[in-house]
C-alpha cells in the first residue's frame, strides 16, 4: 500500500517529490523530507502526532539545551524594540511559544505587557513560579474564552515546529483586536546564503555516499523554506493582515561557531544578508510585522 503524504504546511498542495534529505527516526516512528512540486518546500512527513511533540519540547531535553537568556538577552531586547514601534506602553502582547520566557522579560521592559503560551506544561509552570507573567498552556490558551483581545501577537521561531502552521496561525489571530499586531520572526533554511549552500552541498555529497542513512534526532523544524515561500504562506492565512515591515538578514549560523573554513563562509554570509543580487535577497531569517484590519 502507498504510503499517505500529507499536505504541504505552506501551500496545501498534496504532490510531492522525493528530497535528498536522511530519514529520521524519533520514538520508533521515521520521519523523512518530502519536497511540495507546487511551492518546493521542504516537509517532514508523517506530521508528528500530539505524544510526540510533547516529548520533543521538554523543558529538560529541549529548552534548557537550545536556549540560555542570558546569553539571547540583547537579541531579545532589540526584537522587542522593534515591536515597540507599532505600540503604546501598557498595551498586551501575546508570546505564542513563549519558551523559557526571555521574549516575556525584554516586552516588560518595554512597558508592554506580557503574556505567554507554552506547548510544555513544565516550562510553562517553571516560569510561571518564577515570574510574575501571566503564562498559560496551549490546551489552556485555545480552550480559553477571553473578555479582552491581545493588542499584539508574537510568534518567535515557532511556526516551523507547528504541524499546521496555517490553521494555528488563523487561531490565534481570532485573540487579535482590530488594528492589532502580528509580529513574526523565524528561520529562512533554504533561502540564499552561503551557508545554505555550503550546507546543501555537504548534506548532498553526505546523500550520495551514504543514501539509506537513517539519525537518531527528533525532526525539530517540520517545514524548511525560502523567502518568497515565507512570504506567499502570509497570504494563506487571515486576509485581513496588513504588511507593515518586512527584513531579511543573516545570522551564519551554525558555521560561526565553527572552524576557520565554516567561520570564513559565515562572515561571507553575513556581510551579504538583507543584500540583494540576481533577485535574490540573502539571508537565513526574517522579521515581518503586520496590522490586523477590520474583517
Amino acid at each position: 500500500m502507498k504510503e499517505k503524504i500529507r499536505h504541504c504546511p505552506l501551500c496545501k498542495s498534496n504532490g510531492t517529490c522525493k528530497s535528498f534529505s536522511h530519514t529520521s527516526i524519533f520514538k520508533a516512528t521515521k520521519y523523512y523530507y518530502v519536497k511540495c512540486i507546487n511551492c518546493a518546500c521542504i516537509y517532514i512527513n508523517p506530521s508528528p502526532n500530539y505524544l510526540a511533540l510533547k516529548y520533543m519540547y521538554t523543558k529538560n531535553d529541549y529548552h534548557d539545551c537550545f536556549y540560555n537568556k542570558e546569553d539571547e538577552s540583547n537579541e531579545y531586547s532589540k526584537s522587542a524594540s522593534l515591536l515597540k514601534l507599532y505600540m503604546h506602553d501598557g498595551d498586551i502582547v501575546l508570546d505564542y511559544g513563549c519558551g523559557i520566557g526571555g521574549f516575556l522579560e525584554a516586552l516588560e521592559q518595554e512597558n508592554l505587557i506580557p503574556y505567554g503560551v507554552e506547548h510544555d506544561k513544565k516550562t510553562a509552570i517553571a516560569i510561571s513560579d518564577k515570574t510574575l507573567f501571566n503564562i498559560m498552556s496551549v490546551e489552556y490558551f485555545m480552550n480559553a474564552r477571553f473578555d479582552y483581545f491581545f493588542d499584539g501577537i508574537h510568534f518567535g521561531d515557532v511556526l516551523e515546529h507547528v504541524s499546521s502552521p496555517i490553521e494555528t496561525l488563523n487561531e490565534v489571530l481570532c485573540k487579535l483586536k482590530s488594528g492589532g499586531v502580528l509580529y513574526v520572526e523565524g528561520p529562512l533554511e533554504t533561502n540564499a546564503s552561503f551557508v545554505y549552500w555550503a550546507a546543501h552541498i555537504f548534506s548532498l555529497i553526505k546523500y550520495i555516499l551514504f543514501p539509506n542513512l537513517v539519525v537518531n534526532n527528533p525532526p525539530y523544524h517540520l517545514f524548511l523554506c525560502n523567502e518568497k515561500q515565507q512570504r506567499d504562506f502570509f497570504n494563506n492565512v487571515d486576509a485581513s493582515l496588513k504588511l507593515k515591515y518586512w527584513r531579511i538578514y543573516e545570522t551564519g549560523w551554525p558555521y560561526l561557531s565553527g572552524g576557520i573554513v565554516k567561520k570564513t563562509i559565515a562572515y561571507t554570509a553575513i556581510f551579504l544578508g538583507g543584500k540583494k543580487l540576481f533577485g535574490m535577497t540573502f539571508g537565513n531569517r526574517f522579521q515581518a510585522v503586520f496590522i490586523k484590519g477590520s474583517d
